[in-house]
């Protein structure tokens, strides 16, 4: 039975596929050969510590504030004991004046 002029603008509505529907898949299709993901692909074991940490991150809120806390007060503990402490040379003598009895003995 062919659509009157008044459900002409329903005849979309009644058909299998959406207009909406369509679009989706085009655009989906559109984006998935402009990031040239085409299936499946190999996953880096970088990644999935970056996502494990993540999720436990959004699972314990708490506990990634006072990790991140410390981690960054190592950080500068380290950097400042790095910078502003330098180790010194332990053990190095510079002359052993210990044979020298008088001010006029020169010779060791």
């Amino acid at each position: 039975m062919p659509a009157t002029a008044d459900d002409s603008d329903l005849e979309d509505l009644l058909s299998g596929s959406s207009p909406k529907q369509t679009e989706m898949t085009s655009l989906n299709s559109s984006l998935d050969r402009l990031s040239g993901n085409s299936g499946p692909t190999f996953v880096s074991p970088i990644y999935m510590v970056t996502a494990s940490c993540r999720l436990c991150f959004y699972s314990f809120p708490r506990l990634a504030k006072c990790l991140c806390f410390l981690l960054v007060l190592g950080a500068i503990g380290f950097i400042s004991n790095t910078l502003f402490n330098p180790v010194k040379p332990m053990g190095k003598m510079g002359g052993d004046y210990s044979a020298i009895k008088s001010a006029y003995e020169l010779k060791i």
